[in-house]
């Protein structure tokens, strides 16, 4: 989401400025402050989701089958 976020930005604010007008600024201001928030909140959990995947799949058992071959 946060990389989606930082793709789409510059297409979203220019879409609500060529909506708004010349009063685009206060539109933009609020949809920065989301977007802002959706960044810093999803890339440490996309960051803390790949690491457990990584712990995960070091830490995991072995089955039987795998380990004869």
């Amino acid at each position: 989401m946060g990389a989606l976020a930082i793709v789409f930005v510059p297409d979203i604010v220019f879409a609500i400025t060529n909506y708004l007008g010349e009063n685009g600024s206060a539109g933009v201001y609020p949809v920065e402050v989301i977007l802002t928030i959706i960044r810093w909140a999803a890339f440490p959990t996309g960051a803390a989701l790949i690491g457990a995947a990584v712990v995960i799949q070091v830490l995991a058992p072995r089955s039987d089958e795998e380990s004869q071959d």
